[in-house]
């Protein structure tokens, strides 16, 4: 049985670090069954137990998603001492860390040095897709998200419906400016259709809405952002950030005529399934197969959210 070490700063009742404890140690729903890994889990606060594990989980900690500069601060030292453990000790085993890498390119440049197999990813690109399609290579990308600002959750569900596409070029634009930006309208219908909570007449009473007739995705959609991503081969992308017209998260792909859209399931709280994909995915990675996530993408959300006002 392997032993796995899962380290955090903290460990309290409902943190990722504690649910994703649960989850490899007592079992998940997996492939309509219950499933409960091989492993031997150990979760702990000391970055010295990654010197002696056969694979390392390091959640520096889902308050490091707010953006708060004391917390990326701490979650960033906290992952430096477990490599430098592994690093001392010589040990070559796969480590997950995550979610959330504000310092992901120098993460992923450690890992590379040291002959880490390495995974990183939040749980929103790896949950379930309704309808579960497959997403064709894109010529243009949507991707409707609840919030103000752009976080890395958001971020990499972006780059997974683009096929992770190299980033060439971001621009950030908030207010007003968002309804000018050129993202495709065609689209962000097709998103909106897949969505089962906008917040308007439907949530209010159950009436059906058009929300872009008439100018009421705007006015719901107080305080809109966008961030306009530019890749390589000529895909044109863009995270539409329209808290208060929207509760969940859905996108839309063009390729050619052809438009797919879908909407990524995020069960309300305190439910935390949507951690079950993710733990499959570092489960099948802790055992040796391919990264279900490509290092690259932190990186590349990394350089996206570079762009983003540090004013939160």
């Amino acid at each position: 049985m392997k032993r796995v070490a899962l380290l955090s700063p903290t460990l309290r009742p409902g943190s990722m670090a504690a649910v994703l404890t649960e989850r490899l140690s007592t079992g998940y729903p997996r492939e309509g069954n219950w499933h409960r890994p091989a492993f031997e889990v150990a979760s702990g606060q000391d970055p010295a137990a990654a010197g002696s594990a056969d694979g390392v989980i390091i959640v520096g900690e889902a308050d490091a998603l707010t953006g708060r500069p004391a917390d990326r601060v701490a979650a960033a030292a906290f992952i430096e001492a477990c490599f430098a453990v592994l690093e001392k000790a010589e040990r070559r085993v796969p480590v997950f860390a995550g979610p959330g890498l504000f310092t992901a390119k120098h993460l992923v440049a450690t890992a590379a040095r040291l002959k880490l197999p390495f995974m990183s990813s939040t749980p929103l690109p790896l949950t379930w897709r309704l309808p579960a399609t497959v997403i064709p290579r894109a010529d243009e990308a949507l991707l409707v998200a609840p919030a103000e600002l752009p976080d890395p959750a958001s971020v990499e569900a972006l780059l997974a419906v683009t096929g992770d596409r190299p980033v060439k070029a971001v621009r950030f634009v908030r207010g007003p400016e968002v309804w000018k930006a050129g993202w495709s309208q065609r689209l962000l219908a097709a998103a909106l259709s897949r969505s089962d909570d906008l917040l308007g007449f439907t949530s209010d009473d159950g009436r059906t809405q058009d929300m872009l007739a008439g100018g009421e995705i705007e006015r719901r959609a107080t305080h809109p952002a966008a961030c306009l991503v530019e890749h390589e081969g000529g895909l044109r992308s863009t995270l539409l950030l329209l808290a208060g017209a929207v509760a969940g998260t859905t996108f839309a792909v063009r390729a050619g005529k052809r438009v797919e859209s879908g909407h990524l399931l995020v069960p309300a709280l305190p439910s935390m399934s949507t951690l079950a994909p993710l733990a499959a995915a570092i489960e099948d990675f802790l055992d040796g197969k391919k990264p279900a996530v490509p290092p690259t993408r932190v990186v590349q959300a990394a350089t996206i959210l570079d762009v983003i006002p540090r004013d939160r």
